[in-house]
């Protein structure tokens, strides 16, 4: 109902929708100009799924048993935010320390750190050292480059709040542990669908049960994302395809 701002798309001729469910719902909102064949819509605009599935290369660190990715949001404020970097942080530091082998990248969102001096939350000089620890210690990376491709096939799992980055890791088939908040969001289909195949907590005692039983191989959710992404991603790397055959044809 917010993106799809109706006075914007009702001269939209040919629209590409990130999936199914939204060009079902941008069909009902334009019923009359796709009935009368003077508007389009195409489940083929999720670019950025097929671009991850492309990328896609088999990469095995030698030097640790496992790669885990955190992907804190860049607020905590309760309606655009979410974050649960300071729920977190110490209890991944903590199981960095617990286990050496596995080596931890956190990814933060671009903003966030700046986010967090802006609203008091941090300093510049604890930003200082935070980044400083996590440059001292072995199994600890910050990743703050732009490409964030390589580091999802890098991984065996990712840590993330809410973010636009989680159905681009999903399409990996990679694991996903899903930290709740006290932001109110409301989710899309295969958002839900994402979030219900993927492994949901709600505090540090469900995140920490939960990386250990990924740690030790114990994914019993890998054939509910296996269904969801059939379900609603399969097509998804042939999306450049299906533009360019729709765009001819049409």
């Amino acid at each position: 109902d917010v993106t799809l701002n109706k006075d914007y798309y009702e001269n939209v001729f040919l629209y590409y929708s990130f999936d199914k469910g939204e060009s079902k719902f941008y069909s009902k909102r334009y019923s009359v100009g796709i009935k009368k064949n003077i508007q389009k819509v195409f489940p083929y605009g999720a670019i950025g799924l097929e671009q991850i599935l492309n990328s896609k290369f088999d990469y095995q660190d030698s030097n640790f048993d496992k790669t885990i990715l955190w992907t804190p949001r860049w607020s905590t404020d309760l309606y655009i935010g979410g974050s649960n970097f300071f729920n977190y942080k110490d209890i991944i530091f903590k199981l960095a320390k617990d286990y050496p082998k596995v080596k931890f990248v956190l990814r933060p969102h671009p903003l966030m750190f700046g986010n967090f001096i802006k609203t008091g939350q941090l300093s510049v000089e604890e930003v200082d050292e935070f980044k400083k620890y996590i440059k001292e210690e072995n199994n600890l990376e910050l990743d703050e480059s732009k490409e964030y491709s390589d580091i999802f096939w890098k991984s065996d799992f990712i840590i993330a709040d809410l973010s636009g980055i989680v159905p681009e890791y999903f399409v990996t088939g990679k694991p996903i542990i899903y930290c709740h908040s006290c932001a109110t969001f409301n989710y899309v289909d295969y958002s839900k669908a994402i979030i219900a195949s993927s492994y949901s907590v709600y505090n540090s005692t469900e995140l920490v049960d939960t990386v250990i039983k990924l740690i030790n191989n114990q994914d019993e959710k890998k054939q509910e994302r296996k269904k969801c992404f059939d379900e609603y991603f399969d097509d998804v790397k042939n999306n450049s395809a299906n533009i360019i055959e729709s765009l001819l044809e049409i």
